[in-house]
This record gives C-alpha cells, structure tokens and sequence, in this order.
C-alpha cells in the first residue's frame, strides 16, 4: 500500500539535506523534487529543507549547524536510550583523542601507533578516488609575457587502457607548494617523515582513519592549507592562543567569518581576497601552538579540479590529452607583498616537461558534440572557456577529413586584447581556412580604451544569424565563468525575442525547451 496519503506514507517520517554547486543550471533541483514528493505523498518532515553550496566557504559550518539540530530529533524518533556502555565507550574513546591532543606531534604521533614502526600509506588525493600517474610532454605559456594573467597549455601522456572524448573533464590531483608543507609542518613540530594514525573515533575529515599515514604526504595532497580561514580553524586557535592582543584580533578574524555579508572593513577585504590561510596565521599568532592531530580536526580536504580536455584523440592522438588553464595572481589590499593565486592553476603552471601528475577521467555528460553534425553548431567562450571548444572543433577538422558533410558552425570568442590573450590565434585562423569554422566572432574587452565589449554583445549584434541557426536546429554550446553563462544566456533569450518576435516569456521558455531537449549545452567546469 504505497498510494498517496496511506497509512505507510502518513507513517513517513523525513529530512532532506541538499549539496550542491550554485554554478550548476540545475542546483538542488533534485533534493528540491524528494522534498516536495515526499511531501505530496502525505510524509511529515522533521525539519525545514536545508542545503549547502559547495561555493560558499561557509557551507560546512551550515551542515554542522543543521546536523546538530538534526540527531536530537532522530534520537528522539527512535526512541533510543543512553546506557552505561555506551557512556563508558564514548569516554574512553574521548580520552584517547585528548592523549593525541595534549602533547606535541612527534610524542602524540608515536603514541597513536603504539610504537609499532609501520610503513605509511602513500594517497593522491583525499576523496579516494583512483587516478593514474602521467608525464607532462609539453608545458608552454599561451600570452604574451606583457599580459597581467598567464595561461598554460599542457599536453599530458596517456596509457593504453584510457580513453576520453572530447569534451570530457581531466581531474588533476593538486599538491601544495613544498616550501608551504615545510613551514606549516615546522609550525605543527611535525616530521615531515612522521608516520602516524588517526583513530576511528577522532573527527576528521581530510584524512583516512585507521591507516598509517605519512605527514609530507598528507600536507601535501590530501590535506587544504591556502585556502580561506574556516570558523573551526579559527576557534581552535581561540582555544589555544595566549597573548590578549592576539585574541582580540583573532576574534575579529572570527566575527567577519561568521557573517560573510558584514560590513566592510580592511582585515573583510584582505580575509576575502585570499589573503590568510592556515601558515599566515600561525605566523601572524604566534602564541597559538597546536599540534597535527588538533589541525587535521579542522583541516579541509585538499579536492581535486577538474579541466575541460582541449584536444581531439582522433587529431592529437589518443595517447595524448592536452588542457588549457588560466592563472591569475591577485594582490591582497592591504598587505603589501602579499598575493593570492588559484591553488590548482597555481600548481599546473608550476610543472615542467617530465613531471608526474596524478589525474583521472571526469565524463562531462551533457556537453560532448551533438550526434547529428547536419545540425549547425554555436560555439560561445570567454578566455580559457576556449577549451573545450578548441577540442570541438579539431573534432569537426577530424569529421570534416574523413569526408562527413557539416552544417555551418560559428564561434564567439571574448578576450581582453588582440596582443595580450588571443590564444590559439593562428589555429583558430587554420580552423577558418579549412572551412571548419563558418563565423568568427571575437569580443575584445580590453581593446579600445574605454569600450567594453563581450560575447554577449557580439550574440546580440549578430542576431539575424543566431535565430536562423537556431531555427535551423542549431546546438549551443558555452564555456566560460558563471558571469559569462548568465550573461550569454539573456542574450541569447533576447535574441530570441527580438529576431522571433516573442514575448520574453515566450523567448524564455522556447529557451527551456532548448535546455530540456539538450541543443542548449553550458559546460559547468570550464
């Protein structure tokens, strides 16, 4: 008896916690559908429907939040009950961890394998997912060394048994700077060669529990340490700091943390731009004394990124995939000498022809090439947004030699300057020559001093031509920051508008349905 409103759904009892990206198109579309169905179907929830966005940094501290308002209701639910064991279990488990925190890291780690001398266990990354080990063959710079921003062409080898499409995302395991694990394991009183092991009763979130583990390995690839502050991070310092005016400037830190939306302020700007992670701090509080077993209690996985392929296996070869990533190296206000840089751009541009790196396939479903290539094609993509885009189109250079006949493709394209980072200027031009590319259509924003242009505009301007492909059932594909996809899609709704004579809500939903049907296609990583 499972029909809406029967006994069995009346019984229900239910929580819906939702995680997403606010990048995707589709963010907590699906946990938004389980609420409101099992609500349809007559089940009595527990708590209001919570989410977190995986881009905020505050969505941790959200999750705990609604966690603890969580298991009291559940434990009630349950009708558990608390007992002596379980008492006398949690204390003893307590009371180990606290061994492990209340003296320094080499005593503490020594202790947590009771001085057994055990072999560590080597990790890529801290989400357990299986990558392969590949060689850089190639690493060059794309913009003219004038330009304020650098973007690095790799080409990656490949073994036999991987195969990828293009459009498919390359995860790249990340690794902190040598010189930043030294430091922050000195901090930490740790040796970098320590081996120790996390107990299964202790928090933690970026390390395996129960395993031997080593302190250079998890510093280094499994384990956050430039990223922004967090609010545990902050509160362990709070707990450990000695010095008055260093509590007092760390409970600041602490109070524009906890309201990211607060007032502006100098050390906002500074916190918010990148400017402290985990080794600023402890060298700025230097009362604040903790050891790993305390760090890795607030410590962040270090996650994988991901990178669209820009390269075609059936032009470069399938032993080769090649990807296209942007850096950009910010000054901190406030703090002269101080910069902040993307921790995984900064470590792809940091490789040399030979190195390893770790990675592993991600299957971008939804943007790879439209079956039906009778279709017209609308590339849109702003800077390293070319990426994927560049594969597409040496896939069309691949159909379009094997003798497949094309529908007409146009691609716009938004850089800043002509001289500073058209990349891949002269096989974009190639890509024309060959009749591979029918329209080109390039925004340069930084060109003409005092006139912004971007591919939103070209869309509008090049209207006519966009809702006749459209119309001939063109598929779009777009590739760039979440400004650029909000900004590209109004002007393709506008377009629509304009050229087709609809209302903006008729143009918004002829846009769904270009969604739904999947002949609208924006890339979420880029």
């Amino acid at each position: 008896h499972t029909e809406p409103g029967c006994e069995t759904w009346q019984n229900c009892r239910y929580l819906v916690w939702g995680l997403g990206n606010s990048q995707w198109n589709a963010f907590l579309a699906f946990p938004r559908y389980v609420q409101q169905r099992l609500a349809e179907l007559g089940g009595t929830p527990l708590g209001k429907f919570a989410f977190g966005d995986v881009g905020s940094p505050m969505w941790e501290e959200t999750h705990t939040a609604w966690n603890d308002r969580t298991w009291p209701a559940l434990i009630e639910l349950s009708g558990a009950e608390p007992s002596e064991a379980a008492a006398a279990r949690i204390a003893a488990e307590q009371a180990a961890d606290e061994a492990l925190t209340a003296t320094d890291s080499d005593s503490a780690m020594a202790l947590s394998l009771n001085g057994q001398i055990v072999a560590p266990t080597i990790m890529t990354n801290a989400v357990g997912i299986r990558t392969i080990e590949v060689r850089a063959l190639v690493c060059r710079e794309l913009q003219a060394p004038e330009s304020a921003s650098r973007t690095r062409h790799l080409e990656i080898s490949l073994p036999t048994d991987f195969r990828y499409t293009a459009g498919d995302h390359l995860g790249v395991c990340p690794k902190n700077d040598e010189d930043v694990v030294e430091k922050l394991a000195h901090h930490l009183g740790a040796a970098l060669d320590g081996v120790f092991s996390v107990p299964k009763s202790m928090k933690v979130r970026a390390v395996p529990k129960g395993v031997p583990l080593q302190v250079r390995n998890v510093l280094t690839s499994l384990v956050d340490i430039t990223s922004m502050p967090t609010l545990p991070l902050i509160e362990l310092l709070l707990a450990k700091v000695l010095e008055p005016d260093e509590r007092q400037r760390l409970e600041e830190v602490k109070n524009i943390l906890a309201l990211p939306d607060g007032p502006a302020s100098p050390l906002r700007a500074a916190i918010f731009a990148g400017g402290y992670h985990v080794l600023h701090l402890l060298n700025e509080f230097r009362s604040c004394a903790i050891n790993i077993f305390e760090f890795l209690q607030v410590a962040q996985p270090l996650r994988p990124r991901y990178y669209s392929t820009s390269s075609s296996p059936r032009i470069h070869g399938a032993a080769t995939a090649h990807v296209s990533v942007g850096s950009h190296t910010l000054p901190v206000p406030g703090m002269p000498g101080r910069t902040f840089r993307g921790m995984s751009s900064h470590y792809v541009h940091s490789l040399r022809e030979g190195d390893r790196i770790n990675v592993f396939l991600d299957r971008a479903e939804g943007f790879h090439l439209q079956e039906d290539v009778t279709k017209p094609m609308i590339f849109v993509s702003a800077g390293t947004g070319y990426a994927p885009m560049r594969a597409f189109l040496w896939e069309r250079l691949a159909m379009k030699r094997d003798g497949v006949i094309l529908a007409p493709s146009v691609l716009f394209n938004g850089i800043r300057s002509s001289k500073l980072d058209y990349i891949y200027r002269d096989e974009i031009e190639m890509l024309v020559t060959e009749g591979v590319l029918d329209h080109l259509h390039v925004a340069m924003s930084r060109e003409v001093p005092g006139k912004r242009e971007y591919v939103q505009h070209r869309i509008a301007a090049q209207g006519a031509l966009v809702w006749n492909l459209v119309q001939e059932g063109a598929y779009i594909y777009v590739c760039g920051s979440q400004a650029v996809r909000d900004d590209v899609r109004a002007s393709f709704v506008k377009t629509f508008a304009t050229w087709g004579a609809l209302t903006m809500e008729e143009a918004e939903a002829y846009m769904a349905r270009l969604e739904s049907a999947e002949r609208y296609r924006p890339d979420v990583w880029g």
